[in-house]
């Protein structure tokens, strides 16, 4: 509930005019991403990152990089899902627009608050606000099985790598169990957004005089919810297994059970660590880095896995994105 709320803080501080504050934050979050990137060359060296890169299945690599276009219609579908109940859009190319401006705008803006913008591009007639909140609903289902399936990647990595107690394990496991199963009710249960989130977001004194906009919230029923969850595990299945592929072609000696869990735990970390850096830019890499080398997999591969899932299920994306916005200025 709290990233939602503070998610929903956004909307407002996206509706202003960037400032100084904002134009530092980005240089900042640049620099760090730098920062971190030349450090964990400099740690890894040259020669090593790109004797990976010789050595590197090229099957493997071209199966994550097909995957890509697998992820891409993944996240449309789920936007589709949430604009045609919310925003009561059904038209595929404005969707699909929507989403790859939104993709494009994220990709270089402070805790991607750009992409909230971005998405609203292709919908002309539809106020920021209620583009946002159908925003956070997608993401949010997305949090949720990420933290999920990396949390319990983490208490394994606990239990095997760790030493812990078995006892411990069990008690964590019972925890984080009925934990995901409470959680999961309550994002897929209707009255949490019919009413109770209503109610909440009444109590917070920013948003006390436009909880009424929320409304839209309305139209998510149970089918709709579980829906979106099911097909948020299938869109982290599949960027999972690309980097599961990308980190085992680039060390063919590792087993994919470890370049997965290994995946898992840095999606894992990347999520609960705060936006410090560019897109996550240097934060993904090193704990990248750091996971591999639990797996006993070299430094080098697991930097270059993580480039490479950021070029192909980032950057590549928000370029495309990125032409097809100034392809729609020119059309005009």
């Amino acid at each position: 509930m709290n990233t939602f709320y503070r998610q929903a803080k956004a909307v407002f501080a996206a509706e202003k005019a960037v400032g100084k504050k904002d134009l530092f934050l980005l240089i900042g979050k640049i620099l760090v991403s730098a920062a971190i990137i030349i450090y964990l060359l400099q740690k890894i060296n040259f020669e090593n990152a790109f004797s990976v890169l010789r050595t590197a299945n090229n099957s493997l690599l071209l199966m994550a990089l097909l995957l890509s276009f697998v992820n891409l219609y993944l996240q449309f579908v789920k936007w589709r899902l949430i604009t045609n109940k919310c925003l009561n859009i059904h038209e595929t190319k404005p969707i699909f627009l929507s989403l790859m401006h939104g993709l494009a705008a994220g990709s270089f803006t402070p805790a991607r608050v750009g992409e909230y913008v971005g998405r609203k591009l292709a919908f002309p007639h539809v106020p920021l606000f209620k583009v946002t909140i159908a925003t956070i609903v997608d993401k949010l289902f997305s949090l949720f099985i990420t933290l999920g399936f990396g949390s319990a990647a983490a208490i394994l990595f606990l239990h095997f790598k760790s030493q812990i107690s078995g006892y411990i394990t069990i008690g964590l496991f019972i925890i984080f169990f009925f934990g995901v199963l409470l959680t999961a009710y309550l994002l897929t249960h209707q009255s949490l957004w019919n009413s109770f989130f209503i109610r909440q977001l009444k109590q917070i004194r920013l948003l006390k005089n436009v909880a009424y906009k929320f409304s839209l919230l309305k139209s998510l029923d149970s089918k709709t919810l579980w829906l979106s969850m099911a097909l948020n595990v299938a869109f982290y299945s599949c960027f999972l297994l690309q980097y599961g592929l990308l980190l085992k072609a680039l060390a063919p000696t590792a087993q994919l059970t470890d370049t997965l869990w290994a995946g898992s735990l840095m999606f894992f970390a990347k999520t609960i660590i705060p936006a410090v850096s560019l897109g996550e830019l240097g934060i993904r890499e090193g704990a990248s880095v750091f996971f591999a080398k639990q797996f006993a997999i070299s430094e080098a591969a697991g930097l270059s896995a993580a480039i490479a899932i950021f070029i192909i299920n980032i950057a590549l994306p928000a370029l495309a994105g990125m032409l097809l916005f100034f392809k729609k200025n020119n059309d005009k």
